[in-house]
């Protein structure tokens, strides 16, 4: 039973120089695993796309890439081996500069133990953790490199 779940994140901040390389040396730096770009989805200067974990082709001559086999298991969280996507959205504005951020996380090999709706919530649990520190660890580094009196606003 695949199973895979969202998230959305806005950050705002007031408007700052340089965010695509701050965003690239985070996410390329991450405690929890590095991000690298999608090469299926082209990024700009507005939208960037990146993937982590543990991805196959689709075919073995073509295709696009797919999770690959992740085994959810209970005793062990495997974070750079989880397969991820990232969109990030940046939408400037003379005032301030909001940064959008949309996580796919996704598990394709669940063991038939787990097929329950206890299991899946208690990994889901540990989905929204990884997310949730991801997100407050991104907010601190932004407040960092750009001196910032508070951390970036999060938005609901």
């Amino acid at each position: 039973m695949p199973i895979s779940r969202s998230y959305k994140t806005t950050l705002v901040l007031p408007f700052v120089e340089n965010v695509h390389n701050v965003l690239i040396a985070f996410l390329r730096t991450a405690e929890s695993g590095e991000w690298k770009g999608d090469a299926e989805k082209p990024s700009d200067q507005f939208v960037m796309h990146f993937i982590r974990g543990r991805w196959r082709k689709a075919f073995v001559f073509a295709g696009g890439m797919v999770p690959a086999m992740h085994e959810l298991r209970k005793d062990k969280v495997v974070v750079e081996s989880l397969p991820m996507r990232l969109k990030v959205k940046l939408l400037p504005s003379p005032q301030d500069l909001t940064i959008m951020l949309e996580h796919e996380v996704y598990a394709v090999n669940v063991p038939e133990d787990l097929c329950d709706r206890e299991a899946v919530e208690w990994w889901v649990h540990q989905w929204d953790g990884l997310i949730g520190n991801e997100v407050a660890s991104l907010r601190a580094y932004l407040k960092k490199c750009y001196n910032l009196p508070d951390l970036p606003r999060l938005v609901e």
